[in-house]
């Protein structure tokens, strides 16, 4: 069986979430309000960053061909 899954949807989530464990979900420590959009702090967006293409990888490494 196949299951299909958005690759990006889902490191999207998982880095998220590893951006919550790294700062225990202090949202002070992850968000930053600039008066019109709620953003990642800087370091926060470096943590997503990282988070996100590491398991950007190993998603596309299990992949079938």
């Amino acid at each position: 069986m196949d299951i299909k899954i958005n690759i990006t949807e889902l490191a999207t989530k998982l880095a998220h979430w590893g951006v919550e464990v790294f700062f225990n979900g202090n949202p002070n420590d992850i968000y930053k309000d600039n008066g019109e959009l709620t953003e990642y702090t800087d370091k926060a967006q470096d943590i997503f960053n990282e988070e996100y293409d590491k398991h950007w990888d190993i998603i596309i490494s299990t992949k079938i061909y």
